[in-house]
């Protein structure tokens, strides 16, 4: 069972912007990606959707596949600054920005017009410093970057 919502959602972006991504079926016409996609199309009554077949997959290759495809979008992560870009000139354009789609609800944004950030540049510049100047997180918190303690200096910045 999808959920409901989602398919929604997928079909609504379907509606606006076209069916751009392609459904992938593998031997026996089976959906290894785009199941979600399928559904929206169904419940638009599309009678036909773009496709590509890739039929030459063993079937572990195909279950190996279609779990590739999910995990590598699962670790996949937003430009930040790339995408306020994109939202700057979207919105100096006058495109019409749908505010309900996940992660860019009102609860999701800062001050209600930026993404909240998911990473505290406090804790980057923390992180910068104790590795190169070898400072410590109380010097850290108390006198660079006064009453911050507990925002912990992030590791792994620089190379040695």
């Amino acid at each position: 069972m999808r959920d409901a919502a989602h398919v929604r959602e997928v079909a609504a972006s379907i509606s606006a912007l076209g069916f751009c991504d392609p459904i992938l079926i593998g031997k026996d016409n089976v959906v290894l990606d785009g199941e979600v996609r399928v559904e929206a199309a169904k419940l638009l009554g599309l009678p036909s959707v773009p496709c590509v077949r890739v039929d030459h997959l063993t079937d572990e290759e195909q279950r190996l596949l279609r779990l590739a495809i999910n995990r590598l979008g699962e670790k996949g992560q937003w430009d930040l600054d790339e995408l306020k870009i994109e939202f700057e000139e979207l919105i100096l354009d006058d495109a019409p920005i749908e505010t309900d789609w996940p992660g860019l609800r009102t609860a999701d944004l800062y001050e209600n017009r930026d993404l909240k950030p998911t990473t505290d540049l406090r804790a980057v510049l923390k992180g910068v410093l104790a590795e190169q100047f070898g400072l410590s997180a109380d010097v850290l918190g108390r006198a660079v970057f006064p009453d911050t303690l507990g925002v912990k200096p992030m590791s792994g910045l620089v190379a040695v």
